[in-house]
């Protein structure tokens, strides 16, 4: 039999979601579903907002009514600070200055919002948010992605143009990032008060790029490329 029942839906579906989900009746669920580009928000703030927030809404609105539940990870980004700028702590102000990093912070709202009133960390379900850095791998071409655009520019044998060069960013792999959120997922199902809360996943300080410094990896890795700002 199929170890994966796979099932193609819109989260703005409230009424199908929430069918979907009293189906499956899961114990952990991921919500990573979003419109993950800022540029694209800038072209379409309105289904933004309505993926991002409203989606949120939908899925933990309908994940509060299932028996089988024990724990949910909420995906958001680290750009719902206020400050993406600067290195944030947990605790730091939220914001966002575009729609897609403003439907984070209203999403980290949400779920606030959710576990206080639905989901109390001595109850039976943890519920924790994810805040990633820049992620990289695992086959994101999408455009205004910083590798994909480095390796297009460079086949093509044309300077790659690089937004912010000076940008500093918490680069991590995929993985990295997906490791980290399977153990949380564990640690709120075993311990729901201790780990119900929002959780930031990057590297360490030391390993944080600039943008410049990884189109010149890209390149020497690359074997040949060039930049410009």
């Amino acid at each position: 039999p199929a170890r994966i029942d796979s099932r193609i839906a819109d989260v703005r579906s409230r009424e199908h979601l929430a069918r979907l989900l009293t189906q499956a009746q899961p114990e952990i669920i991921f919500h990573l579903a979003a419109q993950p580009l800022v540029m694209q928000s800038l072209r379409d703030p309105v289904a933004t907002f309505q993926t991002n927030i409203q989606g949120v809404v939908n899925l933990l609105d309908a994940a509060r009514r299932l028996p089988s539940l024990r724990s949910i990870v909420v995906v958001t980004s680290d750009k719902c600070y206020l400050r993406p700028d600067r290195r944030c702590t947990e605790g730091d102000p939220l914001g966002g200055h575009d729609p897609y990093s403003a439907s984070k912070a209203c999403a980290e709202i949400v779920t606030e919002a959710y576990r206080r009133c639905f989901f109390p960390p001595d109850g039976r379900v943890g519920l924790a948010t994810a805040r990633a850095g820049n992620v990289i791998g695992g086959g994101d071409f999408s455009p205004g992605r910083l590798l994909p655009d480095l390796i297009r520019a460079y086949m093509a044998g044309e300077p790659a143009d690089l937004r912010h060069p000076g940008g500093v960013r918490p680069w991590q792999h995929v993985l990295d990032a997906l490791a980290g959120y399977l153990l949380l997922a564990e640690c709120l199902a075993a311990n729901p008060a201790s780990f119900s809360t929002a959780w930031n996943f990057g590297p360490a300080q030391e390993a944080c790029w600039t943008a410049a410094q990884v189109a010149d990896l890209a390149a020497e890795r690359f074997g040949a490329g060039e930049w410009r700002a």
